[in-house]
């Protein structure tokens, strides 16, 4: 017997799009996978909010926070936010819904020293609550 989580475990790797899977005991199975972003604010279009940012330079301990507009974004709903410029800083991040159509993404920096200025694309994705 194969159950429905080996298979879909089996088939994440795929990609997007159409599948269709031989079950053993005979028969195909049709299914249909989605990106990540098919279940957020942005639909399938991807994601809901980009644009090119430099992070501020933070010093000894300091947070600083940014506020960006999401359509669709209530408070309560998942977000999820990237900046593919601090992989090397020691900055941490993190965001939520602040307001209506509102995302706070905060850049912390928790150890001595000056970090930041880094340029790079800011991305926020939001996901409604159900």
């Amino acid at each position: 017997m194969i159950t429905v989580e080996t298979l879909a475990a089996e088939d994440l790797d795929l990609g997007v799009g159409s599948v269709q899977k031989t079950h053993p005991n005979g028969g195909v199975m049709n299914a249909h996978q989605v990106s990540l972003s098919t279940l957020s604010v942005a639909g399938a279009a991807g994601l809901a909010y980009s644009e090119v940012y430099a992070t501020p330079v933070l010093i000894d301990v300091a947070v600083f926070s940014k506020e960006v507009t999401v359509p669709g974004a209530s408070p309560g709903d998942f977000v999820m936010a990237s900046h593919d410029g601090i992989g090397t800083e020691s900055i941490i991040m993190s965001s939520h819904v602040s307001a209506v159509n509102t995302v706070r993404v905060v850049f912390a920096h928790v150890t001595t020293g000056s970090v930041g200025g880094v340029a790079g694309t800011l991305r926020v994705l939001v996901f409604k609550t159900r």
